[in-house]
């Protein structure tokens, strides 16, 4: 008992340490207790060693530290810039992943050690990042807000690569995604979708009769819920954490927990330094040397991919350039979920992945808090770099998709258009389900078994069947015009952003232009995912120039359709 007494002791001590030394310098606590843990751990000078009692605070820390995420789950910010949040968000994803997998395999990684890689360096810390701005003058524009709402997605997005490492032993099924891969999840899931929505209508009640008392109860109350929601996580088969990131979107969601939060936040924080310290026990700062050529590779990909995915596509979203750069600099960390991933997946790679992460952890903290005192000298070097040429057209560019994604927003052309017609086509797709459902189960369980000759010459199943499109063709031409609606409103987005008063033999040839570029696109990406050795949910990717094919195809034939009016009037 004294033993892990003074172990305790000692993890608390040289945590503080390593926070105290890391704000002196300007950065993260988490830098801090990461780089010090690392040195006084057991591959360094062994100052603190494993113990048991250490193992369970950092598991305590590991699940409040998702817990305090899930408290800071904003659902208002994420609706707010919900389109621009995952067009940001995906972009990034997708890209630093296609790159690093790419680079990984070219540099001689295996397959799964790249896709590893690619994942931990494709999500931005939450904690560095709103601990990075919390003192600085920008904390309030746009740009942090758009930036906090893409880090919500990420971690949603973490959750579930978390949940599908920790809940199967074979990594290669887990990538494949097939179907007896997902079910279990999706029961899974489900399960924990239903305890929340029922925990959370029983928590109403609770708490607005504890928050007649004091908020003692009401903390008591919410690490209360915490526990359970984790543990009913780990029972039926998924991450505790995960649990626990719901748990705080519940006490996030509950207008009785807002004056509790701030007084959470420093005891949850205590717990996870003890995580975050842990984790630096695992470092072996030997890798620096040993494995300098992979770290140089993973700090490179990491700060070049982030910089431009994120610069790149909050410009073209209508960013100035300023803040493109801010956006940039700032989601250069990587953070508590790279680091969850990494310890999760160390079963499945031939690689030092948690080492190599918790050191370009690091790094990039460094580099992010460096660049965000630097804009204006970054954003004068870009524009020296880029032609006054290519920045016009970039502008120009930027214009054009801001308006495009304007009318996909609330009172934008298409979201009022939506509003029209959706309601009659999920009408008639439910009538359409019903009737042609009801034929199905009169002939299978009725005309089959006991088959009636109601006409000699025609079968009584192809009467069912006629009569089930006679009664399904009103629906069916309402649910045309609904989706035309749709279409038109949709071209019509792109139109306007593009100048609707183009010529319409340049519409026509412009869309032409775009549905066979699109159309190579669909038909190349296969074979991409197969000499790229991607794995196999990559095709679904192809889903997206099909959909512009269409959107495209649309586009002309509205033109030639304006044409032949035109000239029927004269």
């Amino acid at each position: 008992m004294a033993l892990d007494l003074l172990a305790f002791g000692l993890v608390v001590l040289f945590a503080l340490i390593g926070s105290v030394l890391a704000s002196r310098l300007g950065q993260s606590p988490i830098v801090g207790v990461l780089f010090v843990g690392a040195l006084v751990g057991p591959a360094a000078l062994n100052l603190v060693q494993y113990s048991e009692v250490i193992n369970s605070f950092a598991d305590i820390g590991a699940v409040l530290l998702l817990f305090t995420i899930g408290i800071g789950l904003n659902l208002r910010r994420v609706l707010r810039f919900g389109l621009r949040a995952l067009m940001v968000g995906a972009f990034k994803i997708i890209f630093i992943i296609l790159v690093t997998y790419q680079t990984g395999l070219l540099f001689g990684l295996q397959e799964t050690d790249a896709m590893l890689l690619s994942v931990t360096l494709s999500i931005t810390s939450t904690a560095i990042f709103a601990s990075m701005v919390r003192n600085m003058s920008t904390k309030d524009t746009h740009a942090v807000d758009l930036l906090m709402a893409v880090l919500i997605l990420e971690d949603i997005f973490g959750i579930i690569v978390l949940t599908v490492l920790t809940s199967y032993s074979s990594l290669a099924s887990a990538v494949n995604l097939k179907p007896d891969i997902i079910l279990p999840i999706a029961q899974g899931f489900v399960v924990l979708a239903v305890s929340y929505v029922i925990i959370r209508r029983a928590m109403k009640p609770i708490v607005r009769e504890l928050v007649k008392h004091n908020n003692e109860l009401l903390i008591i109350c919410s690490l209360a819920l915490c526990a359970l929601m984790s543990a009913l996580s780990d029972t039926i088969g998924l991450q505790a954490s995960i649990g626990a990131f719901l748990a705080g979107t519940i006490v996030s969601s509950l207008d009785e927990f807002k004056g509790i939060e701030n007084n959470l936040l420093p005891f949850i924080s205590v717990f996870s330094l003890f995580f975050f310290f842990t984790i630096g026990m695992q470092v072996n700062l030997s890798i620096i040397y040993t494995a300098f050529g992979l770290l140089l590779l993973a700090t490179i990909l990491n700060v070049f991919l982030k910089f431009f995915t994120v610069t790149a596509s909050t410009f073209f979203l209508g960013f100035d350039s300023k803040e493109a750069i801010f956006s940039g600099v700032a989601m250069l960390s990587v953070g508590e979920f790279s680091l969850l991933i990494s310890k999760a997946a160390a079963p499945y790679t031939s690689i030092d992945l948690l080492g190599l992460i918790s050191v370009t952890v690091l790094v990039s903290t460094a580099l992010s808090t460096a660049g965000t005192r630097n804009i204006e000298s970054i954003e004068s070097i870009i524009h020296a770099l880029l032609p006054k040429r290519l920045r016009v057209t970039f502008t120009r560019v930027s214009i054009y998709l801001n308006q495009v994604v304007a009318a996909f927003e609330p009172k934008g052309l298409f979201f009022s258009a939506f509003l029209t017609v959706w309601s009659s086509v999920a009408f008639d797709l439910a009538m359409l389900v019903m009737i042609n459902g009801g034929i199905y189960l009169l002939v299978v369980y009725l005309i089959v078994p006991y088959p009636v000759s109601i006409l000699p010459w025609i079968e009584t199943k192809t009467i069912a069947e006629f009569a089930g499109l006679l009664f399904s063709l009103p629906f069916l031409l309402s649910l045309f015009r609904g989706v035309k609606h749709l279409l038109d409103a949709l071209t019509e987005s792109f139109l306007m952003a593009e100048g609707r008063h183009d010529a319409l033999d340049m519409r026509i040839y412009n869309n032409l232009k775009m549905f066979v570029f699109f159309i190579l696109i669909a038909f190349g990406w296969p074979l991409a995912v197969v000499y790229f050795k991607l794995p196999r949910f990559f095709n679904w990717l192809g889903v997206l120039p099909i959909f512009m094919c269409i959107l495209h195809l649309w586009g002309m034939s509205r033109a030639i359709h304006y044409i032949f009016e035109r000239q029927r009037d004269l």
